[in-house]
């Protein structure tokens, strides 16, 4: 009689499924996303004259979790290694065997690692067990998500100083009277920006650090404050 294993022996155990249906919906969601697994066919728009970029499919569970990415750098940490912290956070909290370091040294990193993916995994909400099982059961698709977050957070730090530098006014005392001292230039080159300035030097800090910078410098023009009432506010005389 032949011992020789059988073809079903041989294969691997199925993956299970998601306790929920939310949870698996939201894991569909994330394999589709980073190309795993095919997604629903959509149908093809109907042509026309001009060339029109197509939008891309709502994804809100990618949604999520590239919020999460956008908020590391600026919540959690600014300079760690986001693949170091996601890959050491997760061997750490969600594998049977946590791995365990040669030196005092690299374990201290570790450690660090695992404190910071702790902080992040308290803001994903329901993500958080959908990301696990993604750890667990799907590597390659883990590799993927880890490289897309990383290079999120790295978009997100890059252009914090881009998109908050029209809106600082909204942060004086009083818009249209003061000003930003020293100013801050808009359509000039970014040598003025970032680190160099001290308001946008505040969106590039962590949050926790930002607390102890001093107040916001401004200075006052002396000048009376624009009106601000709506033209249907000033008809009807309202103060």
């Amino acid at each position: 009689m032949s011992t020789t294993p059988s073809l079903a022996s041989q294969q691997p155990p199925p993956i299970p499924s998601m306790p929920t249906e939310s949870q698996q919906k939201m894991l569909t969601d994330i394999l589709i996303h980073l190309c795993v697994i095919p997604g629903p066919v959509r149908d093809a728009p109907p042509p026309t004259k001009r060339r029109r970029k197509n939008a891309a499919p709502v994804n809100p569970t990618a949604d999520c979790y590239r919020d999460a990415a956008r908020f590391f750098p600026r919540g959690i940490h600014l300079f760690k290694n986001i693949t170091s912290v996601l890959d050491d956070g997760a061997a750490a909290c969600w594998s049977d065997e946590p791995p365990t370091s040669p030196t005092p040294e690299l374990q201290a990193t570790f450690d660090t690692h695992k404190k910071l993916f702790q902080a992040l995994v308290t803001h994903l909400g329901n993500l958080a067990p959908v990301l696990r099982h993604l750890y667990a059961y799907y590597p390659n698709a883990w590799t993927l998500y880890v490289q897309e977050f990383n290079h999120i957070a790295h978009q997100a730090r890059q252009s914090d100083t881009n998109e908050f530098k029209y809106r600082f006014d909204y942060l004086l005392p009083s818009p249209g009277r003061d000003v930003l001292d020293p100013p801050l230039g808009t359509t000039d080159a970014k040598t003025d920006r970032g680190w160099a300035h001290p308001w946008t030097k505040r969106l590039l800090m962590p949050i926790k650090d930002r607390l102890s910078l001093p107040a916001h410098p401004f200075k006052s023009t002396g000048l009376s404050p624009p009106d601000l009432r709506t033209d249907k506010q000033k008809r009807r005389g309202d103060k």
